[in-house]
């Protein structure tokens, strides 16, 4: 008997602590939902993929002329900082999002609103 006091009392409850939890979103916070985890859940296939295409790029560029020269310095670099933020990049620390104010952030609202 007890057990369905409590049962009746949450039900009760529920629809208005759901209704008070939930904002609007709009159209474009639906979106940047929807492509930020797409991006964030795909980011195994299209990361390696940019860093191999980026170092055959770097590879296969000729070292005959300035301009060449100075695309391959561009490839190399590129391929560098990729990885450089892959290994020590600012999303292992927490300060870093302090920083950049990343909680004042759209997407950061859109979320919460998710």
């Amino acid at each position: 008997m007890n057990n369905e006091v409590i049962k009746k009392r949450r039900a009760a409850e529920a629809p208005s602590k759901s209704l008070a939890l939930e904002a609007p979103m709009s159209h474009f916070d639906i979106f940047l939902v929807n492509f930020s985890s797409l991006i964030v859940v795909s980011a195994p296939v299209w990361l390696p993929s940019l860093l191999v295409y980026t170092y055959k790029k770097w590879k296969n560029a000729p070292k005959s002329t300035n301009e060449e020269r100075r695309k391959r310095a561009l490839y190399r670099n590129l391929l560098i900082g990729m990885l450089a933020v892959i290994i020590v990049g600012p999303h292992r620390h927490h300060k870093f999002g302090d920083l950049i104010n990343a909680r004042k952030w759209r997407v950061w609202k859109a979320w919460l609103k998710y």
